[in-house]
């Protein structure tokens, strides 16, 4: 068990910053998106970051203070852009099912009310709406 008032270290990945903390706050900071830890020491978190950035090529490198402010603002600015959503591949397929949706939804209503006039297909639909009332 660790004592709850030792120093524990925490690395961000999104941010490069290396904080310290009490083993007390360790529960809820390491489960904070972008933080790894807690490590015992200082050099730990460092070497957690040497370890694995060949892995995640994304991660921020430890930096100071004024670093990890810029980087921590760069990354809300990215996540934030409302026109980001357009670049994706996963946006235009979904319009294309869509779009292939309502096609498929005209062409089965166009060959069910094909030959019919109009006036028995409102007719059709207002017996419909009362039987489905009561």
């Amino acid at each position: 068990m660790v004592n709850p008032l030792a120093t524990v270290w925490f690395y961000n990945s999104d941010s490069g910053s290396v904080i310290s903390e009490t083993a007390l706050g360790d529960t809820i900071q390491s489960h904070l998106p972008g933080w790894h830890g807690p490590f015992g020491t200082k050099q730990e978190a460092l070497d957690y970051y040497t370890d694995n950035k060949a892995a995640n090529p994304k991660w921020k490198a430890p930096a100071g203070l004024a670093s990890a402010v810029k980087n921590t603002v760069a990354a809300a600015v990215n996540s934030a852009n409302p026109l980001g959503a357009l670049f994706q591949a996963a946006i235009w397929i979904r319009v294309a099912e869509v779009a292939a949706g309502l096609i498929l939804l005209g062409i089965g209503l166009n060959a069910m009310l094909k030959g019919r006039p109009l006036s028995a297909v409102t007719s059709a639909a207002g017996a419909a709406g009362k039987v489905a009332m009561f």
